[in-house]
């Protein structure tokens, strides 16, 4: 599922004051300008996945859903694309923190400014998850077991950051 901030909604045409708020395992997408070339940039609520897109490639939500399946298929969230706007603002401030340091990397490609984001260790996202779908990610690759776990649990990000680089060796 994909979550849409008001200026992603508006480039979707998706009336946004009719859109529910939520929380839980989705897509946040917003809208960023890098070297005047307009992008998606979507973060996944829980885990802090980044994913950046050219906005011209995705024409629909269908389109963009199918980019995010394909980047990332350890997300099990469900197939069908819905819509509404995202309520969490633990999300909002850390992609208001990336949106900033890619300031710093304007000359980069889409590719090294989305590497750099992924790579960068945030402040984690306490949340009510069940033990099934922190099993259920564990199982399906993309996150390790002790870097979910701990994201879970609410380690600090230095200790995130170093489970990171350990799992990197």
């Amino acid at each position: 599922m994909i979550n849409l901030t008001r200026k992603a909604a508006d480039r979707f045409k998706v009336p946004y004051s009719e859109l529910e708020a939520r929380e839980g395992d989705f897509w946040r997408v917003d809208i960023v300008y890098v070297q005047r070339r307009k992008y998606l940039l979507c973060a996944h609520e829980v885990t802090l996945a980044v994913s950046l897109h050219q906005a011209a490639r995705h024409r629909t939500l269908d389109s963009l859903f199918d980019a995010l399946a394909e980047r990332h298929p350890w997300y099990l969230g469900t197939r069908e694309t819905g819509i509404m706007k995202g309520s969490n603002r633990r999300i909002t401030g850390s992609m208001t923190d990336m949106k900033q340091m890619m300031e710093y990397m304007k000359d980069s490609t889409a590719e090294e400014l989305e590497a750099f984001l992924y790579d960068t260790p945030y402040s984690c996202l306490p949340t009510n998850w069940s033990e099934r779908e922190i099993e259920s990610y564990r199982r399906n690759g993309g996150i390790s077991a002790d870097y979910l776990g701990a994201l879970l649990k609410g380690k600090s990000e230095f200790e995130l950051a170093r489970m990171r680089f350990k799992n990197s060796e």
